[in-house]
């Protein structure tokens, strides 16, 4: 099981997981009276957070539940290591803009 340090971790891992996509098919989080099926085979009980992504064009969309979720964000964030190299890379620029902002001398 994923563990992620905090639910900004969380947060942060799940932003970078959604850049690796076109903005048309990023994942967004969903609340829904219905059940649905997740795309790992298993029900997702009515009024739960999970995730969902349009697959293509028209209402096509596929469904998966948090802790799928995590796993997916701990599989292609934390363990690939072209992914944690885009992370740093986004981590140095965030931390040079804040610098650039705060009127710090690079």
């Amino acid at each position: 099981m994923p563990h992620f340090q905090s639910k900004r971790h969380l947060a942060r891992s799940f932003e970078l997981f959604n850049a690796l996509f076109s903005p048309y098919y990023q994942w967004h989080t969903h609340i829904s009276e219905n059940t649905y099926q997740c795309a790992f085979r298993h029900e997702i009980p009515p009024m739960e957070t999970h995730f969902v992504r349009q697959i293509g064009p028209g209402d096509d969309h596929t469904h998966v539940c948090f802790n799928c979720m995590e796993v997916m964000l701990d599989l292609v964030i934390n363990n690939d290591k072209d992914v944690r190299d885009l992370a740093d890379m986004r981590r140095l620029n965030r931390a040079r803009e804040f610098k650039v902002k705060s009127g710090m001398t690079l």
